[in-house]
């Protein structure tokens, strides 16, 4: 999937509040069109900034033309070009979802083999034999420690904050200790080592863990294994 890389720049009048006079930002291309083709302003800045929008409502005044990036390591690379570049040349320039956001983990979970009958799961582990197949694990993303974020996947939602998911109440295995096991937990330390991971898999800043949950993911098929990251 391509991802562009553009910046957004800032109000004159907030620039001190912000640090910065210019934000770079990185979507995925689906969500680059719907911003490009969205004829009203303050309607692009909330696609934008979907986690604030009411921060940036009123602080963006133009979208630049983006960089076209093959991948999520590329754009995040990208971005950190970008922003070094024009921080040398004595801009204020930050990247959106970076600054103050460095408590995010990559985790995985294991699942209960009959995951393979599940075509959406199937359909990322074209690689694995049905007929005998390999270990599943679900990897993604937090903030939480990794004990309450698997809990929230099987949570029954009473606020926005326990989000259910069908992995987790479907396939989790029960309890915690069995879907994060010794042998999960060790191949969790095995690819934070390895040259694939970005910046290892604890004290990451948003991209840094949405690009090792996808890469993880990966690293985990290379193996033999089956997995699922969003």
């Amino acid at each position: 999937m391509n991802y562009s890389v553009f910046f957004v720049r800032v109000k004159n009048r907030y620039v001190e509040t912000q640090n910065a006079k210019w934000v770079i930002c990185i979507k995925d291309e689906k969500k680059w069109n719907s911003i490009e083709n969205e004829p009203e302003r303050r309607a692009q800045i909330k696609l934008i900034f979907s986690k604030r929008p009411r921060q940036y409502r009123n602080i963006a005044t133009e979208v630049e033309t983006p960089i076209i990036a093959p991948d999520l390591r590329s754009a995040y690379e990208t971005a950190l070009d970008l922003r070094d570049k024009h921080r040398r040349e004595g801009r204020l320039v930050k990247i959106h979802a970076t600054e103050k956001t460095s408590s995010c983990r990559v985790y995985l979970f294991r699942l209960n083999q009959s995951v393979w009958k599940d075509k959406s799961y199937i359909k990322f582990n074209s690689h694995v034999n049905l007929d005998n197949p390999s270990e599943a694990f679900y990897v993604g993303m937090t903030s939480l420690t990794i004990e309450e974020r698997y809990r929230r996947h099987q949570a029954t939602p009473v606020d926005q904050k326990d989000i259910t998911t069908k992995w987790g109440k479907t396939y989790f295995l029960q309890p915690f200790v069995k879907s994060f096991d010794e042998a999960a937990q060790k191949l969790r330390d095995e690819f934070s080592q390895t040259t694939a991971t970005h910046r290892g898999v604890e004290d990451l800043n948003f991209w840094e863990a949405q690009i090792n949950e996808l890469e993880f993911a990966e690293w985990l098929r290379a193996q033999g294994y089956g997995a699922y990251a969003k």
